[in-house]
């Protein structure tokens, strides 16, 4: 499920000074291998193991004055995972899942992370869910996909704001203050939405009454072969989670085994 994260930065990102070439506006201590970016001795990789994506990371760096005299700042790293990929040539067009616009991110110095990239590089748009339409000239891998990680400096990040996961969106938020006055009157859920809005990405199969019985008692059930290529059909490479439904009500989250379903997870709704 996609996160979107929105940006606001209070100071614009500088020149500063003690890097290795290509890594002129990262923070100071920032080293890079073939497949990462390490950060004041944080793993660009691993952040996106614990946080997931978009992410940011801030550190110190140092900017000399016109003086030559060096200033302490911040420079914020934001990692972001790239959702599709479209076009060809010189039309390709990439989109990634976090909102960059307002960060002061400098394109120039981007980095793909999470594998060796040694192809040639191309110019593609880079489109964030904020800009549909336009999106900024960058170079990236000509063999760049969905799923790819680019980490890009920008100047020093002051405030972080979720605008989005997965279809869930700001304007269907329900505000604190209106759940506590529904809480007083016991009507909390009429804010609540049914619990498939949130799975929606996961293929449904519906069960009969009785295998509902088996799958809520912690049993598992065996499909017939027309289920099980029915399943295999709205499946995730490597995923093996099905949603059993029985009379349009979620009954369980199951493990699609050897040609049975397997529940993980039972609601009594």
């Amino acid at each position: 499920m996609t996160t979107v994260l929105a940006y606001s930065t209070s100071t614009p990102l500088p020149t500063t000074t003690g890097h290795l070439a290509g890594l002129e506006h990262w923070p100071r201590h920032t080293t890079a291998t073939a497949d990462d970016i390490v950060v004041s001795g944080v793993s660009m990789l691993r952040l996106v193991e614990l946080c997931g994506t978009p992410c940011v990371h801030t550190a110190a760096a140092e900017l000399t004055e016109g003086d030559g005299a060096e200033r302490p700042i911040d420079v914020s790293v934001v990692v972001v995972r790239v959702t599709s990929v479209r076009g060809r040539g010189a039309e390709r067009v990439v989109e990634v899942d976090g909102r960059l616009d307002g960060c002061g991110a400098c394109w120039l110095e981007l980095r793909t992370i999470g594998r060796a990239c040694t192809g040639p590089t191309i110019a593609v748009g880079l489109l964030t869910p904020s800009e549909p339409g336009t999106g900024n000239q960058v170079s990236l891998p000509a063999d760049i996909a969905a799923g790819d990680l680019i980490a890009v400096p920008c100047g020093h990040v002051s405030a972080l704001r979720r605008t989005r996961v997965g279809r869930f969106t700001e304007q269907s938020a329900v505000a604190l203050e209106l759940l506590e006055d529904l809480g007083y009157e016991a009507r909390q859920s009429e804010a609540l939405l049914p619990v498939e809005t949130a799975l929606d990405d996961i293929p449904v199969l519906a069960v009969t009454d009785e295998d509902a019985f088996r799958l809520k008692q912690g049993r598992s059930i065996v499909l017939v072969p027309r289920q099980v290529e029915l399943v295999k059909a709205g499946l995730k490479p490597g995923s093996r989670t099905v949603s059993a439904m029985a009379g349009g009500t979620m009954v369980a989250l199951c493990e699609m085994r050897a040609g049975r379903l397997e529940p993980s997870r039972v609601f009594n709704l």
